[in-house]
């Protein structure tokens, strides 16, 4: 997903990005402004069960409240050294099935 302009989180939820089975979101270029520090309950990354997420270049303003990431079961991610400046307040988890760079 390349999304121009300025993309706007509000309200939190389980994740904002989620990925599971082979999924493959790619997010690059996407600047956010996050308003009214939403809580990501599982993670403002969440992959699971075999989950692959790749984000180039992404760039926010604003806080958000929960875990920056939660990587498990045999998922990968590639996040280009941005892993532990994602929006959240609390540390991220890699299970030792998974993997992130």
């Amino acid at each position: 997903m390349t999304a121009p302009g300025v993309n706007k989180i509000s309200g939190g939820g389980m994740a904002h990005i989620m990925s599971s089975g082979g999924g493959l979101p790619i997010l690059s270029s996407v600047r956010y402004d996050i308003v009214n520090e939403p809580k990501f309950t599982a993670g403002f990354v969440f992959e699971f069960q075999g989950g692959n997420a790749t984000i180039h270049t992404m760039t926010w303003n604003g806080t958000a409240k929960g875990r920056r990431y939660w990587i498990d079961t045999n998922s990968t991610g590639n996040f280009e050294g941005l892993l532990d400046s994602l929006p959240g307040d609390e540390a991220g988890y890699i299970s030792s099935t998974s993997s992130a760079l």
